[in-house]
């Protein structure tokens, strides 16, 4: 929510998804104050594959031929990943071939994480902000990296959740106050 200025409201008792723009965000007391509410004409939830934001910054190492840049993962599925870049990137780099590195929280692991090399396809490169860029490519990883991406998918929805969870606890407290 942070990073986009945006968020998607859903309910069951809603009609439609809400989009609204971020105007306040409270980590500390778990609430944000959003602005410029409108429906959606399609559902969040039409996305092939659920995606998850890391919990902590994730460095990655983007690689194409002789070109290695480094940025941050935004969100990621099994079939995608959406990367942030403090530097401007060349929509060159749309429909090829790179190679992307990064290391994943795993508690399963020795040392406590992961470490992924995945082959993905460029599929949008957009300038976020002068000299700040953001990719989206297609990931098909193969083992042991796509079980390795399951497992930390489902650890952070399990993550989520529980957020979730108190956040809604902690407001019923105070409702009841």
């Amino acid at each position: 929510m942070k990073f986009d200025k945006k968020t998607i409201i859903q309910s069951p008792d809603l009609p439609k998804d809400i989009e609204a723009d971020i105007k306040y965000i409270n980590i500390e007391k778990q609430y944000a104050i959003v602005e410029n509410l409108k429906y959606l004409e399609f559902s969040a939830n039409n996305r092939q594959h659920t995606r998850v934001q890391p919990s902590i910054r994730t460095p990655l190492t983007f690689r194409y031929e002789r070109y290695s840049y480094q940025g941050e993962i935004l969100d990621i599925s099994t079939q995608a990943i959406a990367i942030k870049f403090n530097q401007s990137l060349s929509p060159e780099f749309n429909s090829k071939e790179v190679e992307l590195q990064f290391k994943i929280p795993d508690d399963s692991m020795n040392e406590g994480f992961a470490y992924m090399n995945v082959t993905a396809k460029v599929v949008n490169v957009s300038e976020v902000d002068i000299n700040k860029s953001r990719i989206i490519a297609m990931i098909n990883p193969e083992a042991p990296y796509d079980s390795y991406l399951l497992k930390y998918m489902y650890d952070r929805q399990k993550e989520l959740i529980l957020e979730l969870k108190r956040a809604i606890k902690v407001h019923k407290a105070k409702k009841s106050v």
